[in-house]
C-alpha cells in the first residue's frame, strides 16, 4: 500500500490533517502531486526539494510547504529525518485567514523556513502531541487534531510572515486598528489567569509584533499585558475571600500564583494593603453584615 493511498485512508477517518516521522529512508521521491497541502519539517540531515521547476537544499532546522496540486520530487539523503503534515483544503482555509497577504501557493514567503530553536522545540511538542492524538481510533468530538495542526502550523509561519509583512506602525491617536486582537487576548487572560502564562504567548496569540503588542495592549486597556494579568488575578482572589473562608496560600495558588510572596507583593502594590489586612478591614465586617 502507498503512503499517498495511506495518507487518503487517514484523511478519511481523521476528516482534515496526517502526520508521520520520516526516518530510514534515502534517495529520490518520484514526482507527484496532492490534492491536499503538506508541510515538511526536517529534524537531521537534508532534503533536496524541487518544486515550480526549481531546486531548494533544506537541512535541520528548517520547513518548506507544498501546496495543493503542486507537482514536486525530493531527493533524501542518509541519516534524514523529519515530520511530514498534511492538511486538507479546509485547514488551509483557516491558516489563510490569519496570514490574509499569504499566497495560497506560499510563493511570497522564503523557499527555506528557517526556524529559532525556540520555535523548533515548540513545533516538536506541537507535532508529537499531533502523532499522539492520531494513534486515537476515531476523531476527536473537540476537533483537538485539527487545532494542533493550526498551531504547528502558526508556529512554523508566524515569524517568516512577520518578516515579509511587517505590521503597520500603530497610530498613536486610535486604538481600534488592533482591537479584535487585544480583545482575543484579554478574553485568553480572563479564562487562563489560574494558569501559568506569559507576555510572549499573548503576543503569540495576538499575532502581532511584540513591539506592535505591547503599544496595542497599553492603548486599549490602559496598561500594561502584565500589570492587566496581576489585576485580574488579585480581582479574582478578592472574590474568593467574599465568598469562601478558603486560607490566603490557596487563593493565591487558585488565582494563578505558585509563589504566595509574588501573590502578596503584587497584592500590596494593587489594592495599598497585605491580603490577610483586606481580608480583616473589608472582606469579614462586610460578610458580618450579611
Amino acid at each position: 500500500m502507498s503512503l499517498s493511498f495511506y495518507r487518503q485512508f487517514l484523511f478519511q477517518s481523521k476528516g482534515s490533517y496526517h502526520i508521520y516521522i520520516g526516518e530510514g529512508y534515502s534517495g529520490s521521491v518520484a514526482p507527484q502531486q496532492h490534492e491536499f497541502y503538506h508541510c515538511t519539517y526536517i529534524t537531521e540531515g537534508q532534503i533536496l526539494e524541487n518544486q515550480f521547476g526549481k531546486e531548494f537544499l533544506q537541512s535541520a532546522g528548517e520547513c518548506f510547504f507544498t501546496p495543493a496540486g503542486t507537482n514536486h520530487s525530493l531527493y533524501i539523503f542518509e541519516n534524514t529525518k523529519y515530520f511530514c503534515l498534511s492538511f486538507s483544503k479546509s485547514i488551509a482555509d483557516i491558516l489563510f485567514s490569519y496570514f490574509q497577504n499569504l499566497r495560497r501557493d506560499f510563493s511570497n514567503l522564503p523557499p527555506i523556513i528557517k526556524l529559532t530553536e525556540n520555535m523548533q522545540n515548540r513545533l516538536c511538542l506541537c507535532l508529537r502531541c499531533l502523532l499522539d492524538e492520531q494513534e486515537y481510533a476515531s476523531a476527536s468530538a473537540f476537533g483537538t487534531g485539527q487545532f494542533l495542526t493550526i498551531s504547528a502550523l502558526i508556529i512554523i509561519l508566524r515569524d517568516s510572515y512577520s518578516a515579509c509583512f511587517p505590521p503597520i506602525p500603530f497610530p498613536t491617536n486610535t486604538k481600534e486598528n488592533y482591537a479584535a486582537q487585544i480583545q482575543r487576548c484579554l478574553q485568553h487572560i480572563d479564562t487562563n489567569f489560574d494558569h501559568p502564562l506569559t507576555v510572549d504567548e499573548l503576543v503569540q496569540i495576538s499575532m502581532l509584533s511584540k513591539s506592535t503588542f505591547y503599544k496595542a495592549f497599553e492603548q486599549y486597556t490602559g496598561m500594561s499585558a502584565k500589570q492587566y494579568l496581576a489585576e485580574t488575578r488579585i480581582k479574582q482572589a478578592i472574590q474568593l475571600m467574599r465568598i469562601s473562608h478558603i486560607p490566603l496560600n490557596e487563593i493565591a495558588r487558585r488565582v494563578g500564583y505558585d509563589d504566595f510572596s509574588t501573590f502578596y507583593r503584587n497584592f500590596i502594590r494593587i489594592k495599598g494593603v497585605s491580603p490577610a489586612q483586606y481580608r480583616n478591614d473589608f472582606v469579614l465586617p462586610a460578610l458580618q453584615q450579611e
